[in-house]
């Protein structure tokens, strides 16, 4: 009998919007814009704590999620994109341009998953499988924001 986590699955597909059947993964990556507009008030400290915490926190419940789900990466769990997307724009000032950017890169980077996001994502288990590949990918996409900006301002 499979284990039932309802407060998992509530917070795994990003209060819900995992169930959405179009496109649930771009959808838990606006969840991520919004939290990481939100974040952006915060010091920069306790930004970086609170991204931190939240993959940390992603981790756990997708994990859950899976054992209810009784499928690896399951496209209902979308908290991963929602933590991809804060690391994406973490140190980064969020300006409207930054966060559309870090959405757009994001998603490219989550969708093709270059090395080592696949890897990570196939080969880890439980939660941190389902995270690890959308943090990657969101680092992939921090880069190329930070590099943008150092070079062209």
């Amino acid at each position: 009998m499979k284990e039932r986590h309802p407060i998992s699955i509530f917070c795994a597909t990003a209060c819900g919007v995992g169930f959405i059947p179009l496109a649930p993964g771009t959808c838990g990556t606006v969840m991520g814009v919004l939290l990481a507009w939100g974040l952006g008030f915060l010091p920069l400290p306790l930004e970086i704590v609170g991204i931190l915490l939240f993959v940390g926190f992603s981790i756990v419940v997708s994990g859950r999620a899976e054992q209810t789900f009784q499928r690896h990466d399951d496209q209902r769990i979308v908290i991963d994109e929602t933590a991809g997307m804060l690391v994406s724009v973490a140190l980064l000032p969020k300006t409207g341009n930054l966060l559309l950017w870090g959405f757009l890169l994001f998603r490219l980077f989550d969708i093709t998953k270059p090395f080592p996001a696949r890897r990570w994502g196939d080969h880890l288990p439980g939660g941190l499988g389902i995270v690890m590949d959308d943090v990657a990918a969101g680092i992939y996409a921090n880069l190329v924001l930070q590099g943008v900006r150092y070079f062209w301002g």
